[in-house]
């Protein structure tokens, strides 16, 4: 007669610890990953800091979620989100590729991509075509370095991309003149001139703007999920609340709400 009541006991030991097991968060916990990526996220005492970071902070508590943070190489994080080990991005560009697998936040803030020359290089960057015979670096695979594809194929394969894992090596290599120049993102150029000192570089002159986001994934976060954190995205803006974070670190914030697509 007790066998039932401890086959019903043993069933639900089963239940739980299926529902408790790793890889599986409770529909409220959204866990972000992100790369080393200053001034917008970094490292700071062993904690994920930034901008980028403090406004999904504050989205995830105006939704009422859970949400945690990591950084790790970017081909690794974007491998995370793709196969649920979490569950959201940031600071990512929006691609049409990405599109199929992430529901992106409004964009949240701006920068530009640009050129960065040597101190002794009078270069005044105006057109793609003051690259012509310059050997370039960039960080890749990122977004960065397909928009220098696309300069590449413009100008006729007249330009050289060296392309480095990580964003100092190419300004590294800037500074000594073993490039003619460095194809970055404005801010996290600046950013690492001034953390490692570099005193032989200057900013040559804007490509284009671009813009960040955050993403969560379209596979692993249920639309309930997505569709809270998103309206609380957007409402944060409409008060100006998360543009106030982006301006006190001294980056340039996105004023207008959209839907999340």
């Amino acid at each position: 007669m007790r066998k039932f009541p401890l086959l019903a006991a043993f069933i639900l030991f089963l239940l739980l610890a299926q529902l408790s097991a790793p890889g599986q968060p409770r529909a409220e916990t959204l866990h972000f990953v992100t790369q080393e990526f200053a001034p917008f996220s970094y490292l700071e005492d062993g904690y994920v800091a930034g901008p980028i970071r403090d406004a999904i902070q504050r989205v995830c508590l105006e939704a009422g979620l859970d949400c945690g943070f990591e950084v790790l190489p970017w081909p690794r994080a974007q491998h995370k989100v793709q196969v649920g080990e979490a569950q959201g991005l940031f600071v990512v560009g929006k691609t049409t590729e990405r599109l199929s697998w992430l529901e992106f936040s409004p964009p949240l803030v701006s920068s530009r991509y640009g050129v960065f020359v040597h101190l002794d290089d009078p270069l005044i960057f105006r057109s793609i075509s003051d690259l012509i015979g310059y050997t370039v670096g960039v960080y890749g695979p990122s977004a960065t370095y397909e928009a220098l594809l696309e300069i590449q194929e413009k100008l006729e394969g007249k330009l050289r991309i060296e392309v480095r894992p990580d964003d100092i090596q190419g300004f590294l290599k800037l500074d000594t003149k073993r490039v003619n120049a460095v194809f970055s993102n404005r801010d996290v150029g600046f950013s690492i001139i001034r953390s490692e000192k570099l005193n032989n570089i200057r900013y040559a002159g804007d490509y284009r703007q671009t813009y960040y986001y955050v993403a969560l994934s379209r596979d692993h976060v249920s639309k309930e999920i997505r569709h809270r954190f998103f309206s609380a995205f957007n409402d944060l803006i409409r008060k100006g609340e998360l543009q106030k974070i982006i301006t006190a670190y001294g980056l340039a914030p996105i004023i207008r709400p959209e839907s999340g697509q």
